[in-house]
């Protein structure tokens, strides 16, 4: 989902988004493994919002004009992040991690604002 709202990218400070090595490692795993996301980066976003506050997704996307863009490295390896102006004035600190469950037979991303 992309979010239509506007805002001002000018008024709005570079995100500082916090990627555990976990995250890191899966997010270059995935694009190693899939040609389709060659292009593509890893995008934070707001979804939407419920009584408890905003949704998040993280997915891999194409950029956009405005969005944007963080390089985060880690042990000599980068990823770009990006951001539409919306997301990125309510996810300045946003943390990223990667938990896989045996127990439950889950795993996923795991947002935290």
């Amino acid at each position: 989902m992309k979010n239509n709202q506007k805002v001002n990218r000018n008024k709005v400070p570079t995100p500082q988004p916090q990627i555990t090595s976990e995250a890191l490692e899966q997010i270059l795993l995935i694009k190693k493994h899939d040609y389709t996301l060659k292009d593509k980066s890893f995008r934070i976003a707001i979804k939407g919002k419920e009584c408890d506050g905003f949704t998040y997704e993280a997915y891999f996307d194409e950029k956009n004009e405005d969005d944007f863009k963080i390089f985060i490295e880690k042990k000599e390896q980068t990823i770009e992040v990006i951001f539409d102006p919306f997301s990125a004035f309510y996810l300045q600190h946003v943390k990223v991690d990667y938990k896989i469950s045996l127990e439950d037979n889950t795993d996923g991303f795991i947002i935290d604002n």
